[in-house]
């Protein structure tokens, strides 16, 4: 019930307010996240001190404010999601080669889209669900509470997109396989098996990657291609599409990670603060997870 008064009181009607004022309640979300809550203070200060330790103090903590002020950023913005048009939508979010996911149709290819949690990445699966001629799909991970689970995932795919729970991954592979769709994974969060996992070396650590893209990619020979997101200025994003391989069954085990990985760690470090520092990445060290 609380979550609910909560949607229609508070959360709906603020997200028709024009982005001026959004964007005001963002400046002092921000001024409340930094000073005052100091929300996750510790845990981001490490994972950037841990990702560029050859960075000053200072460095550091202008990285830590800036990233404060785009959390803040996307906190407005997802809150915009429930009610935003597709005009305001698509005059804030372009595509660059999206020509290259319709080339790969065209060939019978199914495409297994690779992409992080930076920009914003809410708004690519609003934006992103009729980009192209054929059926586009994203792995997601349900709220706890059903009723914000529903509105979510309404939101995300009203313009086209199919959210798909990451329970039932599998499932889509298998359905209709003579025709070519698109899914989309966000691969760098902690994994909840790190012994299975993928590991790496990303952002200067020892790092687990969920293997599952890679694994389905080489297993059915889907397309696989990197999806760049960058925040071009406030509320303004842009997406990039790279292809990391047409013919994945032919590549040898961890080469799709590793193109990943590496195209991942490349948009962070041409602009650090869009990625989602807040996060528990690194939850256990590798000898941690590997201890007898």
């Amino acid at each position: 019930m609380a979550t609910k008064l909560a949607y229609y009181l508070f959360l709906l009607p603020i997200s028709y307010l024009p982005n001026v004022i959004l964007y005001r309640i963002a400046d002092l979300l921000f001024v409340i996240l930094a000073y005052i809550v100091r929300y996750r203070r510790t845990v981001i200060t490490q994972n950037i001190q841990n990702s560029f330790p050859e960075k000053s103090a200072a460095e550091i903590s202008k990285i830590r404010r800036q990233y404060y002020q785009h959390l803040s950023d996307l906190v407005v913005e997802i809150v915009k999601n429930f009610s935003i048009s597709k005009k305001t939508l698509l005059d804030n979010f372009t595509f660059d080669n999206p020509e290259l996911l319709e080339e790969l149709y065209k060939e019978g290819r199914s495409v297994i889209i690779m992409g992080g949690h930076y920009g914003n990445w809410e708004r690519y699966a609003i934006a992103g669900g009729d980009l192209t001629s054929l059926k586009e799909l994203a792995i997601y991970k349900p709220f706890r509470n059903k009723f914000f689970d529903e509105k979510m995932k309404a939101a995300r795919e009203k313009y086209g997109m199919q959210m798909i729970s990451m329970l039932m991954t599998k499932k889509y592979f298998l359905k209709d396989p003579d025709t070519p769709k698109s899914i989309t994974f966000a691969m760098d969060q902690w994994t909840p098996s790190p012994k299975h996992a993928y590991w790496t070396t990303f952002l200067n650590q020892d790092t687990p990657f969920f293997p599952a893209a890679e694994m389905l990619a080489r297993e059915h020979n889907w397309a696989v291609v990197y999806c760049r997101l960058d925040k071009v200025k406030r509320g303004h994003y842009h997406t990039y599409y790279e292809l990391i391989t047409k013919d994945a069954a032919a590549l040898a085990e961890g080469q799709i990670m590793n193109s990943f990985v590496d195209k991942l760690e490349r948009t962070i470090l041409d602009n650090p603060p869009h990625w989602l520092w807040s996060h528990r990445r690194w939850k256990k060290s590798k000898a941690e997870v590997f201890k007898t």
